[in-house]
C-alpha cells in the first residue's frame, strides 16, 4: 500500500523483494509481485536482461507446477513485465517457450492407445491462462504505451512545424530601411501620424470591416490545416498500431500464434478437455 503511493520504497526495498520475497511461500511472492508493480508509476523501464525479470522468470517456473493458486501470481507478474520492461514481448516469449517445454516433458501417454498422448491437465489449464494473459497484456501495450508514445512524437513534430512557419512568416514580414537621422525620423513619423488620422477618419468602417476579417480567415485556415494533419498522423499511428498487432500477435511468424493450433484443438474437442481447461481456453481465444 505504501509502494502504491510511494513507488520509491519499492525502488529502495528491490534488492529484498528480489532475493527473499520472490522465493518464499505463494503470499510472500504475490505481495512481492504487487510491491514491484508500482515501479510502472515512475514511467522507467528496464532491459530485459535486468534482475527484475530473471528473478520473475525464475519464480514462475518454480511455481509453475507447484503452487495451488498460481494463476493469480501469473497474473500479477505479466503485468509486472509489461508495466516496467521496454521489450516485454521478449521476456513473455521465453516464459510461455519454457512453460510449453515443461509440459512437454510431463506428457502422459494413454494407457488403451499408446500412439495418443495429453499434456496434464492442471499445468494445461496454467499455461494457456499464462498465454491468454501474454496476449491481453500486449495488446494494452501496444494500444496505451505506444500509441501514446507515437502520438506524443508527431505533437512534437507539428509544433516544431508551426514554430518554423511563424518564424519564416516575421521574417518575410521584417523589411530593413535605410538609417536615418533624429530629425528625419521625427518628420516622418508625424507626417505617417497625420495620414494615418486623415485615413482613418474618412474611412473608419471598412478599414474596421477588413481589418477584423484578415486575420480570422487567415486563422481559420491555419486552424484547420493543423487539425488536418493531425487527423492524419493519429490515423496513420492507428493503422501502424493495427498492423503490429496483426503481425506479432497473430500473425503467422509471431510468437503468439504457434499456440492457435493448441487452442483450437481445445476448442474443438470438447470431449477431451475438461469444463474448466475448456473455458481457459475460449477465454484466451477472444483475447
Amino acid at each position: 500500500m505504501v509502494a502504491r503511493a510511494k513507488p520509491s520504497v519499492a525502488l529502495a526495498n528491490m534488492d529484498v523483494v528480489l532475493q527473499h520475497g520472490l522465493t518464499a511461500d505463494y503470499h510472500a511472492r504475490t505481495l512481492s509481485a504487487q510491491l514491484l508493480l508500482a515501479l510502472g508509476k515512475k514511467n522507467n523501464r528496464y532491459p530485459a536482461e535486468h534482475a527484475i525479470f530473471t528473478a520473475v522468470y525464475d519464480s514462475l517456473m518454480d511455481t509453475f507446477s507447484k503452487c495451488n493458486k498460481f494463476n493469480a501470481f501469473a497474473a500479477n507478474c505479466i503485468d509486472l513485465v509489461y508495466a516496467t520492461c521496454d521489450t516485454p514481448d521478449t521476456v513473455c516469449s521465453k516464459i510461455l517457450t519454457e512453460m510449453y517445454r515443461r509440459m512437454e516433458e510431463m506428457i502422459v501417454k494413454d494407457v488403451e492407445n499408446e500412439e495418443e498422448a495429453s499434456f496434464p491437465t492442471e499445468l494445461l489449464i496454467r499455461f494457456v491462462f499464462v498465454l491468454g494473459q501474454v496476449a491481453l497484456q500486449q495488446l494494452i501495450y501496444l494500444d496505451i504505451c505506444v500509441y501514446s508514445e507515437l502520438r506524443r512524437r508527431n505533437q512534437v513534430r507539428e509544433d516544431r512545424k508551426v514554430e518554423e512557419k511563424r518564424k519564416k512568416k516575421a521574417g518575410q514580414l521584417a523589411t530593413p530601411g535605410r538609417r536615418r537621422g533624429p530629425v528625419a525620423d521625427l518628420r516622418r513619423q508625424t507626417l505617417m501620424n497625420a495620414s494615418n488620422a486623415s485615413a482613418s477618419s474618412r474611412h473608419h468602417n471598412r478599414s474596421t470591416s477588413v481589418t477584423s476579417k484578415g486575420p480570422s480567415v487567415n486563422t481559420t485556415m491555419t486552424e484547420d490545416e493543423a487539425g488536418l494533419e493531425g487527423a492524419v498522423a493519429d490515423d496513420a499511428d492507428a493503422e501502424y498500431v493495427r498492423s503490429v498487432c496483426e503481425r506479432d500477435i497473430v500473425g503467422p511468424d509471431a510468437a503468439l500464434a504457434r499456440y492457435l493450433p493448441l487452442l483450437r484443438h481445445l476448442l474443438t474437442n470438447p470431449a477431451k478437455c475438461t469444463p474448466k481447461l475448456q473455458a481457459a481456453a475460449a477465454l484466451t481465444f477472444t483475447r
